[in-house]
């Protein structure tokens, strides 16, 4: 009787081990699988903290900018890498607003049959910006919506996830990532690249407006100086003519993107002060007498004078007002300025004016020829003139058929 009753109540406690030991087990399963979620998780949050903050540091490379270009391809280089894309391509509407012009690319051959416009409802980028919505396809290959399966196959293009570029509800265009993987996007990535296509759009509408605004500027100019070429009719297209001549020049000497728009600010403006000669003076038949000619030079003080009370073009004042000085001193208005401290604008003025003097005509004196002219600037090379800039303007002559 012992013995049973001892054998029960250790098959009832085996019996409570084992179910005790079931469950243990199936939690010890449950927290494996909750921790290798939560490690999957924290990769993957990990991943996207990565990606954000690429995200943000390549927001602030598009937008350190206001040069349209270079803003859009800085958008198709970082949106490459940070969706680690084969291809990025990035189109924009045209006015009608009924094609998607490739407007910046990368990892396209120049010959890509991409480079083409598509029309807006068609292909996956159309189909993105009549819907408003992002596009993922799987397998470009195996997609009808897709128009270019030769691209796709020459450059082993599997996958792609396009975006609408969209600010403010109104959409300019879209931006495309194409994978050689198979299945490389999900709907996590085209919320990435969602992400960055509103910091691109913002710098988008940011380069444009600057870059409308920089045109409408530039038309006052060219308004402004045409008004004062107007007063001489002599010099009639001169400012137009300097600034071509000037920015040649620039492009010889390698001058920055912001020392060029000064130059041509200033070659529209260099003749500013014209405006407060007497019309008689500019306009006489015959040499200027002494008195004149001090008269005329005032021209350079009072267009830096009227430049200085602008405020945001005052920088050029000193450009205006020693654009006749000479390069080892003398000339307009101060004889004793040096090579030192004459502004390198000022001595690319001096070069190109003196020479559209002498191959124009006046009343006094008959046009030089071409050749002439070149000589003319060859002789004074390191007296009046700078020797840099002169040998720069007769390769900008040259290059335009003119040889001296």
């Amino acid at each position: 009787m012992g013995r049973c009753t001892d054998s029960k109540v250790v098959n009832n406690m085996y019996t409570k081990y084992n179910k005790s030991y079931g469950v243990l087990k199936k939690k010890v399963s449950q927290l494996a699988h909750f921790i290798k979620l939560h490690r999957q998780t924290d990769q993957k949050l990990k991943q996207r903290l990565k990606e954000i903050s690429a995200l943000d540091e390549v927001s602030r490379a598009i937008t350190s900018t206001l040069d349209l270009d270079a803003v859009l391809d800085l958008i198709t280089e970082k949106a490459a890498h940070i969706m680690r894309a084969r291809v990025c391509t990035l189109r924009l509407l045209d006015r009608d607003k009924k094609k998607l012009v490739l407007r910046a690319s990368y990892g396209l051959d120049e010959d890509s049959i991409l480079k083409g416009d598509i029309k807006v409802g068609k292909s996956i980028a159309g189909r993105a910006v009549k819907e408003g919505q992002p596009y993922i396809v799987n397998d470009v290959l195996s997609d009808p919506r897709y128009y270019y399966p030769q691209f796709a196959k020459r450059e082993h293009i599997r996958s792609l996830v396009t975006v609408p570029l969209t600010l403010k509800k109104r959409i300019s265009g879209v931006l495309s990532t194409y994978s050689r993987k198979k299945s490389a996007y999900n709907v996590e990535d085209a919320k990435l690249l969602s992400m960055f296509a509103s910091h691109a759009a913002i710098a988008i509408e940011n380069a444009r407006l600057f870059e409308e605004t920089r045109a409408n500027f530039l038309n006052t100019l060219k308004v402004l100086a045409s008004v004062i070429d107007a007063k001489d009719s002599y010099t009639h297209d001169h400012s137009e003519r300097v600034m071509r001549y000037a920015m040649e020049i620039a492009q010889e000497l390698n001058l920055s993107d912001d020392e060029k728009e000064k130059l041509q600010y200033v070659s529209f403006l260099h003749d500013v002060g014209k405006i407060g000669v007497d019309l008689n003076l500019l306009r006489k038949p015959g040499r200027l007498t002494a008195r004149e000619w001090t008269e005329m030079a005032l021209h350079s003080k009072v267009g830096a004078e009227i430049m200085d009370k602008t405020g945001f073009l005052k920088e050029l004042a000193p450009v205006i007002l020693y654009h006749h000085a000479k390069y080892r001193g003398g000339g307009y208005p101060d004889p004793d300025r040096k090579l030192n401290r004459i502004p390198l604008s000022s001595r690319i003025l001096a070069v190109i004016d003196a020479y559209e003097a002498m191959v124009s005509d006046r009343p006094y004196k008959k046009a030089r020829s071409n050749e002439e002219a070149m000589s003319e600037l060859k002789r004074c090379s390191g007296t009046q003139f700078d020797p840099k800039i002169v040998k720069a303007f007769l390769r900008v002559l040259k290059k335009n058929g003119l040889r001296g």
